[in-house]
């Protein structure tokens, strides 16, 4: 049996590719808030403390680093081409991993929107829910969906 997370997500349409703006807790407590420019994550305000921790990532929206408002480097790594993790600085909180999808801590999987990805294997974990087995016609060469 699987219990409830312990975190309610507000979304944009729009926003982030995991479409996160701000999180509570079960009793509707904000615990974080994100900044996001172009629709990728900037900033992160932990709401109890208001600490802000900003998002540096690379080309994939990957989150490479972490950093205070000082600009003191709280979370540093480096990734394989599947998503396996290097962690070469740890000491924040960051769940949004390779190309900026949320990790879940409990399972280490990726939440893709409509699957989860395993990094440690390189693939999904399920089926593509979109996909439509293709068949073609023995007379002719197109190819019908």
């Amino acid at each position: 049996m699987r219990l409830a997370k312990s975190r309610v997500k507000v979304n944009a349409a729009s926003a982030s590719p995991s479409g996160t703006m701000a999180e509570s807790d079960l009793s509707g407590n904000w615990t974080e808030a994100y900044g996001l420019i172009r629709g990728r994550i900037a900033s992160r305000v932990d709401v109890q403390s208001s600490t802000v921790h900003y998002y540096y990532q690379d080309q994939l929206n990957t989150t490479d680093i972490v950093t205070d408002a000082l600009g003191n480097i709280e979370s540093e790594s480096d990734f394989y081409p599947y998503g396996g993790e290097i962690p070469i600085t740890t000491g924040d909180t960051n769940r949004y991993k390779f190309t900026g999808k949320e990790r879940d801590s409990e399972s280490t999987l990726d939440y893709f929107g409509a699957r989860y990805y395993a990094s440690t294997m390189g693939r999904f974990m399920q089926t593509d829910p979109a996909d439509t087995p293709l068949t073609c016609s023995p007379l002719s060469e197109q190819v019908r969906v």
